[in-house]
């Protein structure tokens, strides 16, 4: 699995589908450093940044260590072995 935290767009590039390249290229870069998931979280109370996440991936559960966290997870097909 590879893990992405604290990703921050700055809000004047709003719109410019910057977060969703990334979360792509997470995607990408995961299957090819031969990990089969990918995970985002954040806080449970960023009701912006969940639905957002919510477009794409899973809700897989919602931790409760330093606050409540939302974890989204996906499954990714490996293209190549690290």
């Amino acid at each position: 699995m590879s893990y992405y935290s604290s990703g921050v767009i700055d809000r004047a590039y709003a719109g410019q589908e910057i977060g969703l390249t990334l979360m792509k290229w997470a995607e990408t870069y995961t299957s090819e450093i031969g990990r089969n998931r990918v995970r985002f979280d954040c806080v449970a109370h960023n009701d912006g940044l969940n639905k957002y996440y919510q477009k794409r991936y899973p809700l897989q559960g919602v931790l409760h260590d330093y606050g409540e966290h939302c974890k989204y997870e996906k499954v990714v097909q490996v293209t190549s072995v690290a």
